[in-house]
């Protein structure tokens, strides 16, 4: 006796051809068959017919306690320097569990289960991403200056808690997180960095992402980020640079020599209006990744949204019409992803002894309808009101669109609570945010 079977599904294997009415067995958290009416009696068993089931989609690059700054970021001010800072520096680790869970369980009701987060309270994070159930990377943000969490506790914080939480969860992996090289000493990039290596973690990290940034390291060093990181020693094929939307041709030389991954965000890249050259990075050998960013620029985790974003910018930069196509942008949110995150042979494709990270999407509702090819259909129509089922590791996270593993009103209700909490702290000390005054 198995522990669930998925029968008569469209199956989307991504490596390999689409599989129509196919059965998944799953077992002790893996995938262990693929095939027509399998002969296997289970504990649970779900109606695939007129559903596609899908690996589930990985998020490499987010900020999920930020949703507390969702939708007012928006305008003359800087996103990041104007309006999440000045909200920053009055979080508390209590408001980052309540914030981050919320914004998990955006991801999860999107049909994402994996996240790579990046964020101040890191242990807050990692726990509320144990308890909602879903894949997750997590590392402590690092800042020596600038922002609204700097000092050596921080640097001291982001090594400990990679020794703590290390072999701690099955699905709960610790990374390096400084956040930018203008941010963050150049001594302090390379312990991070030396740290990254010893524990065989990624070395995750915002590039050339703001103007700012680009004259702070010119300034200092002379050299664009992308080449002062290469100097130091910590861009390479550990490396997630995320954005990376101020480049010349020979920093985009240097990210490929060095094996990083560029990580591209489509959605605050087109609103900011700076996109990466992710395509011809790909073209050209480079594993970039796709990610949402934050609440507080996007503004949302929807990476269904992101796959259609990903294909229209690549599209408008490069003046084609047909680069990208659905089909491989499925893939980039699954399979390469997972490879970039370094979890390849564990997740991202369909097949027998992967996790069971899956979703399960319905292609009988208007929007799906007709549904003539199935893979560009889901990828350019599919939403979170298509999602069915989240399964993690083989464990139902959404039931037929309940979620099971936390209480999903409590969730929001705190998420809320803690959104208004700091808000009015914010306001209390001054911070000039448009559109919200103190009550």
């Amino acid at each position: 006796m198995i522990d669930l079977l998925i029968r008569q599904a469209l199956v989307v294997p991504v490596v390999g051809p689409v599989r129509p009415a196919c059965d998944v067995a799953i077992d002790g958290g893996v995938i262990v068959a693929l095939g027509s009416e399998l002969p296997f009696a289970a504990r649970r068993v779900i109606d695939g017919r007129e559903r596609i089931v899908i690996p589930g989609l990985i998020n490499a690059h987010t900020h999920l306690a930020l949703t507390v700054c969702r939708g007012i970021s928006h305008g003359e001010l800087s996103a990041l320097y104007d309006v999440m800072w000045a909200v920053e520096q009055h979080i508390t680790a209590e408001d980052v569990a309540d914030l981050a869970l919320l914004g998990a369980l955006e991801c999860l009701r999107g049909g994402t289960t994996c996240v790579n987060d990046h964020y101040f309270f890191a242990e807050q994070v990692a726990r509320s991403m144990a308890t909602l159930g879903i894949r997750a990377l997590v590392g402590h943000t690092v800042m020596a200056s600038g922002g609204p969490w700097v000092g050596d506790g921080e640097l001291a914080e982001a090594l400990a808690f990679v020794t703590r939480w290390r072999g701690r969860d099955p699905l709960v992996t610790p990374t390096l997180a400084p956040h930018a090289a203008d941010t963050t000493t150049g001594p302090w990039l390379q312990a991070l960095y030396a740290a990254a290596e010893q524990h065989d973690a990624l070395f995750h990290i915002h590039v050339a992402q703001t103007d700012r940034e680009v004259a702070a390291i010119a300034a200092r060093s002379g050299l664009s980020p992308v080449a002062y990181l290469a100097e130091l020693g910590v861009l390479g094929p550990r490396t997630l640079a995320v954005h990376c939307t101020r480049i010349d041709d020979a920093d985009l030389a240097l990210l490929l020599a060095s094996g990083c991954v560029p990580v591209y965000c489509p959605t605050v890249h087109g609103l900011r209006g700076r996109v990466l050259r992710a395509a011809e990075l790909r073209e050209r050998g480079a594993r970039v990744a796709l990610g949402t960013d934050c609440a507080a620029g996007n503004d949302d985790y929807d990476m269904l949204e992101e796959l259609r974003q990903a294909i229209a910018g690549q599209r408008i930069i490069r003046r084609s019409a047909s680069l990208i196509q659905p089909a491989e942008a499925l893939a980039w949110a699954t399979r390469d992803n997972a490879q970039a995150l370094g979890l390849a042979g564990q997740v991202g494709v369909i097949a027998p002894g992967m996790r069971a990270d899956l979703v399960v999407l319905r292609s009988d509702t208007p929007r799906m309808t007709p549904c003539l090819d199935p893979v560009n259909t889901l990828v350019m129509c599919a939403g979170e009101r298509e999602v069915e089922h989240v399964i993690v590791d083989g464990r139902i996270l959404i039931d037929a669109g309940v979620v099971t593993s936390v209480d999903e009103r409590a969730v929001v209700r705190r998420g809320r609570a803690a959104a208004e909490r700091v808000i009015e702290r914010a306001l209390r000390a001054g911070a000039s945010l448009p559109g919200l005054a103190r009550s």
